[in-house]
């Protein structure tokens, strides 16, 4: 009896060493870009692939390294809920819902179109940049002048939002160009949106400003500068 007691507790022992615990992660999000949404996150076993599932079932995978990861959706004007399935090394795999809150639209696409077009020419005779007057529904570059690219995210004919590369060709141009017209027509009209522009050119780091109901940021990536603009209410 003895010896089976004994042997019994070995074999406890092996099995309880041979286990694996789940892995876990901890997850950020990111809604302050102006066409898509972020969730990024670290976990503690290193990542084979990240994918992001939305409600209708399209998939995006995301960007690994080694245990951290980063992965993207398209904001939408309405809440949603999406499912991040995370593909570990050795085998196993975790899902996580995360909710997204809705994003709130900055205008009537075509009426920002109109409204955007003559100022834009008005205001700097070396700026080129021109939105479509109509464009159908869904994210996509609009522009592409000076080595800047502008995209719009277009829901229910409502643009929710505007993201302005610039590949270090033209920082005087376009990008500053759009800022200002979008101040003028949107009544932002405090100074510190050039500030925090300005801020991001000499530093070279992440800032942002808000002004009334709109947020604006600005920050560097592989040496390309990209501004954001979204409605926070």
């Amino acid at each position: 009896m003895k010896k089976f007691i004994i042997g019994l507790f070995f074999c406890l022992i092996i099995f309880s060493g041979c286990s694996h615990s789940k892995p876990s992660a901890e997850t950020k999000i990111d809604q302050t870009g102006g066409v898509y949404d972020y969730i990024s996150g670290e976990t503690d076993s290193e990542i084979k692939k990240v994918e992001l599932i939305s409600e209708n079932g399209n998939k995006s995978e995301g960007q690994i390294e080694g245990t951290k990861f980063q992965a993207s959706t398209p904001a939408l004007i309405n809440d949603q809920e999406v499912n991040l399935k995370i593909d570990f090394t050795d085998g196993q795999e975790i899902s996580k819902k995360i909710k997204l809150k809705k994003r709130h639209p900055i205008d009537n696409y075509e009426l920002f179109a109109e409204k955007m077009n003559p100022l834009i020419l008005v205001s700097n005779g070396n700026a080129k940049t021109q939105f479509p007057t109509s464009h159908e529904n869904g994210i996509d570059v609009v522009a592409l002048e000076n080595g800047v690219s502008t995209s719009v995210n277009i829901q229910d004919n409502q643009l929710i939002g505007l993201s302005v590369t610039d590949e270090g060709k033209d920082i005087n141009k376009e990008l500053p160009t759009i800022l200002a017209c979008f101040q003028a027509e949107y009544n932002v009209t405090d100074k510190g949106v050039i500030d925090a522009y300005n801020n991001v050119l000499e530093n070279k780091k992440k800032t942002s400003f808000t002004s009334g109901d709109y947020k604006f940021l600005f920050e560097y990536n592989d040496d390309k500068l990209f501004a954001d603009i979204t409605k926070i209410q």
